[in-house]
């Protein structure tokens, strides 16, 4: 599983895989706490070029980077 905090504070451009091996390439716009959030997990929500908005659970992702 990924840490997804990693990426919390600054907000990068970032490439995603998941499970299934399709990748997604955006801008993250905010990681989630579950507490926070009344969910039971921490997400990640990240915003498409196309400007749609995905979230996703760390267990959903097998890979996560920073991209230029």
């Amino acid at each position: 599983m990924v840490n997804i905090w990693e990426f919390a504070n600054t907000h990068p451009r970032v490439s995603l895989v998941d499970q299934s091996g399709k990748r997604y390439v955006g801008q993250t716009l905010m990681v989630f706490d579950a507490e926070e959030s009344d969910d039971e997990r921490d997400s990640i929500a990240i915003e498409m070029d196309s400007g749609e908005i995905i979230m996703f659970y760390p267990e959903e992702i097998s890979a996560i980077e920073t991209v230029e």
